[in-house]
């Protein structure tokens, strides 16, 4: 699923695979609990994280992996050596195999998306 037409998280979650479903819920409660007071809605087709009306973190059920967006440039650059290691686009972190999601690096990304002052890029 690259985009969905889903109208909320909740639908979008409920379209994803069995195998990946828990995966997928267990970022969002990550998201939930460390970006409190942020707009979780959808955007794009994919569920999205917003502070004062601009994205900063998203998520997404791809064909091939499952995808983390941190729209922070300064946190990418915080966490560059553990990334490293990973399969990683501009702002874009991609587990093809959903159990070796790094729940630690996760929280540590939002925790820095959260401590930010940068503006999101775009």
């Amino acid at each position: 699923m690259a985009q969905s037409s889903a109208q909320s998280v909740e639908a979008y979650l409920s379209e994803s695979s069995l195998e990946r479903a828990p995966y997928l819920r267990k970022v969002r409660d990550t998201a939930l609990r460390i970006l409190q007071g942020y707009e979780e809605r959808m955007q794009w087709g994919i569920p999205v994280y917003l502070r004062n009306g601009k994205a900063e973190f998203a998520f997404a059920n791809q064909k091939q992996y499952i995808a983390l967006y941190v729209m922070k440039t300064g946190v990418h650059a915080k966490n560059a050596k553990t990334l490293s290691r990973l399969d990683c686009g501009k702002g874009c972190i991609r587990f093809r195999r959903p159990e070796a999601i790094d729940w630690r690096l996760v929280e540590k990304l939002l925790i820095d998306t959260r401590a930010s002052d940068q503006e999101p890029c775009e």
